[in-house]
């Protein structure tokens, strides 16, 4: 029984081999030298932050959160809106692309808003106060 396979000669199959044999060892090749590049700082692979100012964000971010946070500081805990300043407040913090180094002390500071929210909820000023105080030593 003969199945519909195409007949490709020997020395076809030499040629195809050959290709994928120097494709492969060109890959192996371009990635041990990046490889071994890449603790230089010469990567032969553009990184999306090469040339860049890998600061800026970080003081972007900072610069951003402390000015939130200070407009939330500045509401009074027992005003009748301050729920309602605080989910913005925490809103506002979501919005923001945080870098790496600041995400545990990001982290932190959604959740004390979150649990102000439900302080707020069940009416315990006295835990209001300590997350405040919290978010005043995050935001330092």
């Amino acid at each position: 029984m003969e199945g519909n396979f195409v007949k490709v000669s020997v020395k076809h199959r030499l040629f195809l081999a050959s290709a994928v044999v120097i494709l492969f060892a060109l890959g192996v090749l371009l990635f041990a030298l990046n490889y071994s590049n890449l603790f230089s700082g010469n990567a032969l692979i553009f990184s999306p932050n090469q040339g860049k100012d890998v600061q800026k964000p970080a003081d972007d971010y900072k610069l951003s959160a402390s000015g939130i946070i200070s407009d939330y500081l500045l509401n009074d805990s027992n005003s009748a809106d301050f729920s309602t300043k605080t989910e913005t407040a925490k809103n506002k913090l979501l919005d923001l692309i945080v870098p790496l180094s600041f995400k545990d002390s990001h982290l932190e500071l959604i959740l004390s808003l979150e649990k102000i929210q439900r302080f707020i909820d069940s009416n315990e000023p006295v835990k209001i106060q300590a997350e405040l105080d919290k978010i005043r030593l995050l935001a330092d």
